[in-house]
Protein backbone atom coordinates (compact mmCIF):
# COMPACT_ATOMS: atom_id res chain seq x y z
CA UNK A 1 0.00 0.00 0.00
CA UNK A 2 2.90 2.56 1.01
CA UNK A 3 4.67 1.45 -2.00
CA UNK A 4 2.09 2.47 -4.32
CA UNK A 5 1.50 5.62 -2.37
CA UNK A 6 5.47 6.29 -2.82
CA UNK A 7 5.09 5.83 -6.76
CA UNK A 8 1.70 7.68 -7.33
CA UNK A 9 3.94 10.39 -5.71
CA UNK A 10 6.48 9.95 -7.75
CA UNK A 11 4.89 9.84 -10.97
CA UNK A 12 2.99 12.77 -9.74
CA UNK A 13 6.36 15.08 -9.38
CA UNK A 14 7.59 13.57 -12.25
CA UNK A 15 4.74 14.57 -14.50
CA UNK A 16 5.69 18.25 -14.21
CA UNK A 17 7.78 20.54 -15.91
CA UNK A 18 9.12 23.70 -15.26
CA UNK A 19 8.96 27.24 -17.47
CA UNK A 20 11.08 29.74 -16.44
CA UNK A 21 10.15 33.44 -16.85
CA UNK A 22 13.35 35.75 -17.41
CA UNK A 23 13.21 39.56 -17.99
CA UNK A 24 16.78 40.97 -17.82
CA UNK A 25 20.33 39.99 -17.38
CA UNK A 26 22.06 42.83 -15.79
CA UNK A 27 23.47 44.40 -12.67
CA UNK A 28 21.00 46.77 -12.55
CA UNK A 29 21.20 49.73 -9.19
CA UNK A 30 17.34 49.74 -8.32
CA UNK A 31 15.32 46.61 -9.54
CA UNK A 32 11.45 47.33 -7.78
CA UNK A 33 9.97 44.47 -10.01
CA UNK A 34 12.62 41.73 -9.66
CA UNK A 35 13.33 41.71 -12.98
CA UNK A 36 16.74 41.58 -13.23
CA UNK A 37 19.05 38.25 -12.90
CA UNK A 38 23.32 39.37 -13.00
CA UNK A 39 25.62 37.81 -15.23
CA UNK A 40 27.23 35.54 -12.81
CA UNK A 41 24.01 34.15 -10.89
CA UNK A 42 22.51 33.55 -14.83
CA UNK A 43 25.45 31.64 -15.93
CA UNK A 44 25.46 29.33 -12.44
CA UNK A 45 21.39 28.92 -13.12
CA UNK A 46 22.29 27.69 -16.81
CA UNK A 47 24.88 25.36 -15.22
CA UNK A 48 22.30 24.10 -12.77
CA UNK A 49 19.48 22.86 -15.11
CA UNK A 50 21.36 21.43 -17.88
CA UNK A 51 22.74 19.53 -15.41
CA UNK A 52 19.92 18.32 -14.05
CA UNK A 53 17.23 19.26 -16.58
CA UNK A 54 16.29 18.28 -20.12
CA UNK A 55 16.15 21.94 -21.38
CA UNK A 56 13.60 22.04 -24.80
CA UNK A 57 12.17 24.28 -26.56
CA UNK A 58 9.06 25.92 -25.63
CA UNK A 59 7.32 25.14 -28.80
CA UNK A 60 8.15 21.23 -27.86
CA UNK A 61 6.96 21.68 -24.35
CA UNK A 62 4.12 22.65 -25.77
CA UNK A 63 3.73 19.90 -28.35
CA UNK A 64 4.16 17.60 -25.77
CA UNK A 65 1.40 19.13 -23.87
CA UNK A 66 -0.95 18.82 -26.57
CA UNK A 67 -0.21 14.96 -26.55
CA UNK A 68 -1.08 15.15 -22.85
CA UNK A 69 2.38 13.45 -21.96
CA UNK A 70 5.12 15.61 -20.43
CA UNK A 71 8.49 13.57 -20.29
CA UNK A 72 10.00 13.70 -16.54
CA UNK A 73 12.27 16.66 -15.74
CA UNK A 74 11.56 19.04 -18.64
CA UNK A 75 12.08 22.85 -18.59
CA UNK A 76 11.90 25.62 -20.68
CA UNK A 77 13.10 29.22 -20.62
CA UNK A 78 11.58 32.33 -21.42
CA UNK A 79 12.24 35.99 -22.08
CA UNK A 80 10.03 38.42 -21.52
CA UNK A 81 9.88 42.32 -22.92
CA UNK A 82 12.94 41.43 -25.68
CA UNK A 83 15.26 43.98 -23.23
CA UNK A 84 18.58 44.18 -25.32
CA UNK A 85 20.52 42.67 -22.53
CA UNK A 86 18.74 39.66 -23.57
CA UNK A 87 20.99 39.80 -27.24
CA UNK A 88 24.35 41.57 -25.42
CA UNK A 89 24.62 39.80 -22.39
CA UNK A 90 22.24 36.35 -21.71
CA UNK A 91 22.73 35.14 -25.52
CA UNK A 92 26.10 34.61 -25.44
CA UNK A 93 25.79 32.46 -22.21
CA UNK A 94 22.24 30.98 -23.77
CA UNK A 95 24.92 29.60 -26.68
CA UNK A 96 27.50 28.57 -24.57
CA UNK A 97 25.56 26.27 -22.56
CA UNK A 98 23.54 25.33 -25.62
CA UNK A 99 20.04 26.29 -23.74
CA UNK A 100 17.35 26.97 -25.86
CA UNK A 101 15.02 29.89 -25.52
CA UNK A 102 11.87 31.76 -26.28
CA UNK A 103 11.90 35.93 -26.59
CA UNK A 104 8.68 37.27 -25.92
CA UNK A 105 8.31 41.41 -27.92
CA UNK A 106 6.64 43.86 -27.66
CA UNK A 107 6.48 45.19 -31.79
CA UNK A 108 6.32 48.77 -30.98
CA UNK A 109 9.04 48.63 -28.04
CA UNK A 110 11.75 48.23 -30.66
CA UNK A 111 11.51 51.32 -32.17
CA UNK A 112 10.50 53.17 -29.43
CA UNK A 113 13.42 51.69 -27.46
CA UNK A 114 11.98 52.27 -24.01
CA UNK A 115 9.15 50.53 -21.69
CA UNK A 116 7.07 53.89 -19.62
CA UNK A 117 7.42 51.81 -16.27
CA UNK A 118 11.57 52.30 -16.77
CA UNK A 119 11.07 55.89 -17.55
CA UNK A 120 8.19 56.63 -14.55
CA UNK A 121 10.90 54.92 -12.18
CA UNK A 122 13.61 57.22 -13.41
CA UNK A 123 11.64 60.10 -13.04
CA UNK A 124 9.43 59.74 -9.59
CA UNK A 125 12.62 57.72 -7.58
CA UNK A 126 15.56 59.13 -8.98
CA UNK A 127 14.95 62.42 -9.57
CA UNK A 128 17.09 64.47 -7.52
CA UNK A 129 14.23 67.02 -6.95
CA UNK A 130 10.65 67.42 -7.65
CA UNK A 131 8.25 69.99 -7.80
CA UNK A 132 6.13 69.91 -4.35
CA UNK A 133 2.85 68.90 -5.84
CA UNK A 134 1.78 66.98 -8.80
CA UNK A 135 -1.65 67.26 -10.60
CA UNK A 136 -2.70 65.61 -13.88
CA UNK A 137 -5.40 67.59 -15.60
CA UNK A 138 -6.28 64.51 -18.24
CA UNK A 139 -7.22 61.92 -14.70
CA UNK A 140 -7.92 65.08 -12.74
CA UNK A 141 -8.89 63.03 -9.59
CA UNK A 142 -5.71 62.60 -9.34
CA UNK A 143 -3.36 64.83 -7.19
CA UNK A 144 -0.24 64.28 -5.03
CA UNK A 145 1.57 66.49 -2.54
CA UNK A 146 5.17 65.85 -1.00
CA UNK A 147 5.01 67.12 2.93
CA UNK A 148 9.10 65.55 2.91
CA UNK A 149 10.27 63.57 0.20
CA UNK A 150 10.53 65.90 -2.72
CA UNK A 151 14.20 66.54 -2.59
CA UNK A 152 16.71 62.83 -2.74
CA UNK A 153 19.02 62.59 0.22
CA UNK A 154 21.25 59.57 0.44
CA UNK A 155 19.22 57.85 3.15
CA UNK A 156 16.03 58.06 1.28
CA UNK A 157 18.04 57.14 -2.10
CA UNK A 158 19.57 53.62 -0.19
CA UNK A 159 15.86 52.80 0.71
CA UNK A 160 14.48 53.27 -2.48
CA UNK A 161 17.34 51.20 -3.94
CA UNK A 162 16.10 48.68 -1.49
CA UNK A 163 12.23 48.88 -2.09
CA UNK A 164 10.53 46.11 -3.87
CA UNK A 165 7.14 46.26 -5.52
CA UNK A 166 4.67 44.66 -3.13
CA UNK A 167 6.01 45.91 0.06
CA UNK A 168 4.98 48.82 1.98
CA UNK A 169 5.14 52.25 0.58
CA UNK A 170 7.92 53.32 3.11
CA UNK A 171 8.18 56.91 1.93
CA UNK A 172 6.24 59.36 -0.08
CA UNK A 173 8.52 58.83 -3.72
CA UNK A 174 7.57 55.09 -3.58
CA UNK A 175 3.64 55.76 -2.67
CA UNK A 176 3.75 58.08 -5.73
CA UNK A 177 5.71 56.15 -7.94
CA UNK A 178 3.33 52.96 -7.17
CA UNK A 179 0.55 55.03 -7.81
CA UNK A 180 0.58 56.21 -10.97
CA UNK A 181 2.35 52.68 -11.97
CA UNK A 182 -1.38 51.41 -11.01
CA UNK A 183 -3.06 54.49 -12.97
CA UNK A 184 -1.29 53.91 -16.31
CA UNK A 185 -0.92 50.26 -16.32
CA UNK A 186 -4.33 49.84 -18.14
CA UNK A 187 -4.67 53.01 -20.02
CA UNK A 188 -4.51 52.41 -23.87
CA UNK A 189 -1.12 53.58 -24.92
CA UNK A 190 -2.04 57.46 -26.35
CA UNK A 191 -2.68 57.74 -22.84
CA UNK A 192 -0.19 56.72 -21.58
CA UNK A 193 2.08 58.75 -23.56
CA UNK A 194 0.03 61.38 -22.34
CA UNK A 195 0.35 61.27 -18.76
CA UNK A 196 4.41 60.76 -19.09
CA UNK A 197 5.01 63.37 -21.54
CA UNK A 198 2.97 65.33 -18.26
CA UNK A 199 5.45 64.38 -15.76
CA UNK A 200 8.30 65.15 -17.90
CA UNK A 201 7.48 68.70 -18.06
CA UNK A 202 6.69 68.03 -14.24
CA UNK A 203 9.93 66.81 -13.37
CA UNK A 204 11.79 68.66 -15.92
CA UNK A 205 13.49 65.83 -16.40
CA UNK A 206 13.27 65.20 -21.02
CA UNK A 207 16.65 62.38 -20.95
CA UNK A 208 16.33 59.11 -20.00
CA UNK A 209 19.22 57.31 -19.17
CA UNK A 210 18.64 53.79 -20.92
CA UNK A 211 21.85 51.58 -19.55
CA UNK A 212 19.67 48.98 -18.13
CA UNK A 213 16.10 49.96 -19.84
CA UNK A 214 16.96 49.73 -23.58
CA UNK A 215 15.02 47.23 -25.83
CA UNK A 216 16.63 45.39 -27.94
CA UNK A 217 17.25 46.79 -32.29
CA UNK A 218 15.15 45.35 -35.05
CA UNK A 219 18.36 43.72 -36.05
CA UNK A 220 19.38 42.15 -32.99
CA UNK A 221 16.12 40.33 -32.71
CA UNK A 222 16.50 39.32 -35.98
CA UNK A 223 20.01 37.65 -34.84
CA UNK A 224 18.48 35.89 -32.15
CA UNK A 225 15.64 34.72 -34.84
CA UNK A 226 18.49 33.37 -37.15
CA UNK A 227 20.07 31.39 -34.15
CA UNK A 228 18.04 27.73 -33.98
CA UNK A 229 18.11 27.80 -30.67
CA UNK A 230 16.26 30.75 -30.16
CA UNK A 231 12.54 31.65 -31.07
CA UNK A 232 10.34 34.98 -31.13
CA UNK A 233 6.84 35.35 -29.58
CA UNK A 234 4.64 38.12 -28.99
CA UNK A 235 3.84 39.91 -26.41
CA UNK A 236 1.21 42.67 -28.25
CA UNK A 237 1.84 45.67 -29.86
CA UNK A 238 1.97 48.24 -26.73
CA UNK A 239 2.60 45.79 -23.95
CA UNK A 240 -0.96 46.27 -22.80
CA UNK A 241 -3.09 45.14 -19.98
CA UNK A 242 -5.24 43.57 -22.34
CA UNK A 243 -8.48 42.80 -19.86
CA UNK A 244 -8.89 46.54 -19.41
CA UNK A 245 -9.81 46.82 -23.10
CA UNK A 246 -12.73 46.48 -25.43
CA UNK A 247 -12.70 42.88 -27.72
CA UNK A 248 -11.44 44.98 -30.77
CA UNK A 249 -8.92 46.62 -28.81
CA UNK A 250 -7.63 43.75 -27.15
CA UNK A 251 -7.54 41.86 -30.88
CA UNK A 252 -5.92 44.43 -32.22
CA UNK A 253 -2.95 44.00 -29.70
CA UNK A 254 -3.21 40.63 -30.41
CA UNK A 255 -3.73 39.83 -34.32
CA UNK A 256 -1.27 43.07 -35.23
CA UNK A 257 1.44 41.89 -32.90
CA UNK A 258 1.51 38.61 -34.85
CA UNK A 259 1.14 39.72 -38.29
CA UNK A 260 4.09 41.99 -37.22
CA UNK A 261 6.71 40.08 -36.21
CA UNK A 262 5.64 37.01 -39.01
CA UNK A 263 6.64 39.65 -41.72
CA UNK A 264 9.50 39.99 -39.76
CA UNK A 265 10.81 36.80 -39.78
CA UNK A 266 9.09 35.30 -42.97
CA UNK A 267 7.36 32.44 -40.76
CA UNK A 268 4.55 31.97 -38.58
CA UNK A 269 4.42 32.15 -35.17
CA UNK A 270 2.57 30.56 -32.11
CA UNK A 271 3.15 31.40 -28.77
CA UNK A 272 2.16 34.64 -27.07
CA UNK A 273 2.78 36.00 -23.33
CA UNK A 274 0.49 38.28 -21.77
CA UNK A 275 2.06 41.14 -20.80
CA UNK A 276 1.32 41.25 -16.90
CA UNK A 277 0.42 38.23 -16.36
CA UNK A 278 -3.17 39.42 -17.38
CA UNK A 279 -5.91 38.36 -19.81
CA UNK A 280 -9.82 37.39 -19.76
CA UNK A 281 -11.65 35.00 -21.80
CA UNK A 282 -11.80 37.47 -24.09
CA UNK A 283 -7.86 37.68 -24.65
CA UNK A 284 -7.73 33.82 -25.36
CA UNK A 285 -10.77 33.73 -27.99
CA UNK A 286 -8.84 36.03 -30.06
CA UNK A 287 -5.37 34.21 -29.40
CA UNK A 288 -7.41 30.78 -30.12
CA UNK A 289 -9.03 32.76 -33.76
CA UNK A 290 -5.79 34.29 -34.54
CA UNK A 291 -3.84 31.22 -35.22
CA UNK A 292 -1.83 31.04 -31.85
CA UNK A 293 -1.22 27.68 -30.34
CA UNK A 294 -0.21 28.30 -26.85
CA UNK A 295 0.32 31.24 -24.00
CA UNK A 296 2.24 31.56 -21.28
CA UNK A 297 1.27 33.33 -18.31
CA UNK A 298 2.88 34.42 -14.55
CA UNK A 299 0.99 32.06 -12.41
CA UNK A 300 4.30 30.52 -10.80
CA UNK A 301 3.92 27.13 -9.93
CA UNK A 302 4.86 24.13 -11.78
CA UNK A 303 3.36 22.92 -15.48
CA UNK A 304 1.58 19.88 -15.34
CA UNK A 305 -0.11 18.01 -18.44
CA UNK A 306 -3.57 18.83 -18.11
CA UNK A 307 -3.11 22.32 -17.98
CA UNK A 308 -4.61 24.53 -20.78
CA UNK A 309 -2.24 25.53 -23.06
CA UNK A 310 -3.56 28.89 -23.27
CA UNK A 311 -2.90 29.13 -19.46
CA UNK A 312 0.61 27.85 -19.62
CA UNK A 313 2.36 28.64 -15.84
CA UNK A 314 5.76 29.90 -15.72
CA UNK A 315 8.53 30.87 -12.72
CA UNK A 316 9.77 34.25 -12.60
CA UNK A 317 13.50 33.81 -11.52
CA UNK A 318 15.07 35.82 -9.11
CA UNK A 319 18.39 37.02 -8.60
CA UNK A 320 20.17 34.48 -6.17
CA UNK A 321 22.43 31.60 -6.53
CA UNK A 322 22.86 28.21 -7.69
CA UNK A 323 22.23 26.22 -4.24
CA UNK A 324 19.65 29.03 -3.75
CA UNK A 325 17.94 28.64 -7.31
CA UNK A 326 17.85 24.69 -6.75
CA UNK A 327 16.00 24.56 -3.27
CA UNK A 328 13.41 26.78 -4.81
CA UNK A 329 13.07 24.75 -7.82
CA UNK A 330 12.56 21.73 -5.63
CA UNK A 331 10.63 23.35 -3.45
CA UNK A 332 7.75 24.39 -6.15
CA UNK A 333 8.38 20.00 -7.85
CA UNK A 334 7.14 19.14 -4.52
CA UNK A 335 4.29 21.32 -3.89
Amino acid sequence: MFSKLKQKVKNFIQDRAIILMYHQVCAKPSDPWDMAVTPACFEEQLRYITRNFDVVPLDELAAQMRRKKIRRRLLAVTFDDGFRDNFTTARPLLEAYHVPATFYVATHAMPSGVYWWDELEQLILHTAVLPPTLKLNSLHTFKFEFLKHAELDEKLAAQIRAWKAGAALINERVALFYALWALLRPLPFNSQQAVMQHLRSWAGVYSLDRTYAEVMTFDEMLRLADNPLFSIGAHTVHHTFLSAHSAEGQAFEVIESKKTIESWLGRTITGFAYPYGNYNSTTKNVLHESGFQYAVSTVSRPLTQNDDLFEMPRIQVRNVRDKQFATEIHQLLAI
